[in-house]
């Protein structure tokens, strides 16, 4: 079953936007998203907030990229090794199932953690149930660790993971435009915000799991949640109304946010 859209490969300028129409680029940049109880997929939620022109100005802090500016053009093609960077991330990657863009593989696996997060805590009495789906939340952001359960076998780990990779390797190619040195780093931090955040999902989950009783589980299951949303939407953490760019605020959402203005950019 396809849960993502198509991962057919071809030029980036093409299809990037086709692999982003399931994101929730405006919503996620506030505070306040509660998705308990969602178990609709990402792809219903179809937020397509991007113009079709951006000012280079009304990007950026004119005095935090004034000086990589000055040094190259703001906008512009990528060279095509950079392109092939981020159609990995964006349309097509060799390793995810189907072939599908690392990132539209991680916003499914990120959903079935969302999913059994939320299953587990509609019965705050029942320790069993909360347990059961646990194995579940885990399979979905690491299968490496040994659980079994729904998902499609990569992890939002190996997403965060290669996705920083690629952007690393995009900005080290000689002659990028200023907008991806610009987001790049944002969007590798964001990468590392979203591993983090999965260190915390399991690490909460194994929690729920050694739980001596419902009431001791249900509280661990309610942080689970707020994590596990973090991971996949970012986390207002300081309260400021915004996602800021740091790791303990961003997640994979960000991620789709950053690549999104330079692909705008940079065709």
């Amino acid at each position: 079953m396809r849960l993502c859209p198509s991962s057919d490969a071809g030029h980036v300028g093409a299809t990037i936007l086709d692999s982003l129409k399931d994101s929730v680029l405006a919503s996620t940049l506030c505070a306040g998203i509660l998705l308990t109880g969602m178990v609709s997929p990402l792809g219903a939620q179809v937020v397509d907030s991007i113009p079709d022109r951006f000012p280079a100005d009304s990007l950026v802090d004119s005095s935090e990229a004034e000086a990589d500016t000055l040094e190259r053009p703001y906008s512009g093609p990528l060279p095509p090794t950079a392109a092939n960077a981020l159609a990995y991330i964006l349309t097509a990657a060799p390793d995810t199932p189907e072939g599908m863009g690392l990132l539209a593989t991680g916003r499914a696996e990120a959903q079935i953690a969302l999913q059994h997060a939320a299953f587990a805590g509609r019965d705050s009495t029942n320790l069993g149930n909360m347990q059961r789906h646990m194995a579940h939340v885990i399979h979905a952001v690491d299968p490496g660790q040994g659980s079994q359960g729904p998902g499609m076998g990569y992890g939002v780990r190996q997403t965060a993971r290669q996705i920083l990779a690629q952007i690393e390797s995009a900005q080290g190619v000689d002659g990028v435009p200023g907008a991806l040195t610009f987001h790049g780093p944002r969007v590798a931090m964001a990468a590392r915000g979203t591993n983090a955040r999965v260190d915390e999902v399991i690490a909460l989950a194994r929690q729920v799991q050694s739980a001596g009783s419902a009431a001791a589980g249900n509280r661990l299951v309610r942080q689970l949640a707020e994590a596990v949303r973090a991971m996949a939407y970012g986390l207002d953490r300081d309260g400021d109304r915004r996602i800021g760019h740091t790791e303990d605020e961003m997640g994979l959402a960000q991620i789709g946010h950053h690549l999104a203005l330079v692909e705008r950019l940079t065709r």
